[in-house]
């Protein structure tokens, strides 16, 4: 292993990547960075990635999967991830909500891109697709990923599940199946989480001077609470807050 052909192809090496992605920490968020500035970030940090040396994400359950683990779709989206405080914004992301994930890619040489996923435990929020999701604890010990529908003094929260199976096909061989997003909606106010599925769970959680207005509100706005977009989930919930303060 100390031949010198070894030790020519490791300073190689080892000079492409401090080329590549020498980048300095900073603690707080500030002006948005771009990809190439969290690919650097990472690698300073955190050391190699092996996603970022093979242009792959690593679990090969993925690829003869029936279904997929991620949001939405397989696609990669555009947004930004919040890491260490930092901002890094211009970046194309996954969500992988069956592993709780987040991969990003960047256009590499002709062939293909480099990917990498960002050390979990540090990354506090982040932006796909126009959807925000933020880290919460709730329990005191599990951190998980919530969008953010709605960031209010109520806010509204979506979080995402999927499940996975074994199964087999025609070859005899075991491969996994994913379910659809499984997605629960919650109000957090002062602090507690509440689950709501629909109207009636809705509004018990607010008082009841102002239930009769958010009733007819919803009637009137022909709203289904499961079915509604963004948007109007966001109008409700103005519409709310609105109605407490008494305007």
């Amino acid at each position: 292993m100390n031949s010198p052909v070894f030790k020519s192809c490791l300073f190689f090496v080892s000079s492409l990547l401090l080329w590549y992605f020498p980048v300095s920490a900073q603690n707080d968020i500030n002006l948005p960075s771009d990809s190439t500035d969290l690919f650097r970030f990472v690698q300073r940090e955190y050391g190699p990635d092996p996603v970022l040396m093979n242009g792959l994400y690593p679990e090969d359950y993925i690829l003869d999967a029936i279904g997929h683990p991620f949001f939405m779709d397989t696609l990669f989206y555009p947004g930004y991830v919040i890491l260490h405080n930092q901002k890094f914004d211009h970046v194309f992301l996954q969500y992988n909500i069956f592993d709780q994930k987040i991969i990003v890619s960047q256009p590499g040489t002709e062939n293909g891109s480099y990917q990498i996923v960002p050390p979990n435990e540090f990354i506090s929020e982040f932006k796909i697709n126009d959807k925000i999701f933020r880290k919460f604890c709730f329990d005191g010990i599990h951190e998980d990923y919530f969008q953010v529908v709605y960031d209010g003094e109520i806010k509204c929260l979506y979080s995402f599940t999927k499940k996975r199976y074994i199964s087999y096909n025609r070859s005899k061989y075991s491969t996994f199946t994913f379910t659809k997003e499984i997605r629960k909606s919650y109000l957090l106010i002062d602090q507690k989480l509440y689950e709501y599925k629909k109207s009636g769970s809705f509004l018990q959680y607010f008082p009841k001077n102002v239930k009769p207005g958010i009733k007819a509100y919803c009637e009137k706005e022909r709203l289904k609470l499961h079915r509604a977009s963004d948007t109007e989930i966001r109008r409700l919930m103005e519409y709310c807050e609105n109605a407490i303060r008494g305007n």
